[in-house]
């Protein structure tokens, strides 16, 4: 039979979630009030609370309302309602799975322009939809995960299907 497990600094009985995603060794939620909560190992950032401090309970991430999120094994995406539905990426980042057109790891949210109506993450790359409904992806291209013929892609590329 499932338990009620209290989550600290969120009030009981509103502790319904609309959406939880688990990472390699971190995950994410995301509340009913919109706001996003991550917990776990944190060594590149992918909790995206600005350090690299694991973290044992739920903190909740920044002040701004969330509709999706998106874990990869050390990096979390998410499509922020409250930004124009942009996406923030924060983690590891060596094979461009942030969508920032480099190669450095990230304590805190990048923001990846656009707004976007999907998000996903690989172990190491990224792919989204966008509000016209195409698919972009990014990161590492291991096996064509990414569908673009290349080794990996540091910032959103649309998937041509062919």
């Amino acid at each position: 039979t499932p338990v009620l497990v209290p989550i600290p600094g969120i009030p009981t009985p509103a502790d319904k979630w609309t959406d939880v995603e688990a990472g390699d060794w971190h995950t994410c939620a995301i509340h009913s009030d919109k706001s996003l909560y991550c917990w776990g190992h944190n060594y590149y950032g992918q909790l995206g609370n600005g350090t690299a401090v694991n973290k044992k309970t739920p903190e909740k991430i920044g002040t701004r309302e969330w509709s999706s999120v998106a874990t990869g094994n050390y990096h979390t995406c998410g499509i922020s309602s409250s930004a124009g539905n942009a996406v923030f990426c924060s983690g590891f980042n060596y094979f461009g799975q942030l969508g920032n057109n480099t190669h450095a790891d990230s304590l805190t949210q990048i923001l990846i322009k656009g707004s976007w109506t999907g998000i996903s993450a690989g172990a190491d790359y990224t792919c989204g939809i966008k509000s016209d409904g195409k698919i972009f992806c990014w990161g590492y291209n291991a096996s064509g995960a990414i569908g673009n013929g290349t080794s990996w892609r540091e910032e959103p590329l649309k998937v041509t299907i062919p």
